[in-house]
């Protein structure tokens, strides 16, 4: 009788070799900087220990990991990684980038005021003239119903509006 084999048996059983063969190599490792000289393995300071970091953004690993990420719970952001270097952990780098976020942020939000009140502003003014307009419609006949001065002559008085 003919055995017959799983495919995904297989892969799982080459998946797991693998793990433990990623495993053994970044374990291995007693300082941050062969650590980080191996792909894939980030480097846990407070328990000094290598461990295997496969994902995609290597620093974001926490997130997805959470506590099982490192030895200690308490160390899981403190993690480094290769593209950071040993210096910068894990919430070093997203506390950065969160306060540059949040600085473009504000930055844009005082930019779109200032566009706003200009425009509101020149719209104001865009109104205003043809209030203006009106005023003077409603000032003209006012104007037009006095008499008009003569110019003064050598017998007016200087001081004419003193009686």
């Amino acid at each position: 009788m003919m055995k017959t084999i799983n495919i995904d048996d297989i892969i799982n059983d080459t998946k797991k070799d693998n793990d433990k063969e990623h495993f053994r190599r970044c374990w291995g490792r007693n300082s941050c900087q062969t650590c980080l000289g191996i792909s894939a393995c980030s480097w846990c300071p407070f328990s000094a220990t290598c461990v295997p970091n496969d994902y995609l953004v290597p620093a974001l690993a926490p997130a997805w990991e959470g506590d099982h990420m490192c030895p200690h719970w308490a160390e899981r952001w403190e993690l480094r990684t290769r593209p950071l270097g040993c210096q910068v952990s894990t919430i070093t780098s997203l506390t950065a980038l969160v306060a540059v976020a949040v600085t473009l942020a504000v930055v844009l939000l005082v930019w779109a005021v200032v566009v706003l009140v200009r425009r509101f502003r020149q719209r104001q003014r865009q109104l205003s003239q043809w209030w203006s307009i009106r005023t003077w419609f409603w000032r003209a006949p006012q104007e037009t119903q006095q008499q008009p001065q003569q110019p003064p002559s050598e017998q007016s008085p200087l001081l004419s509006d003193i009686q």
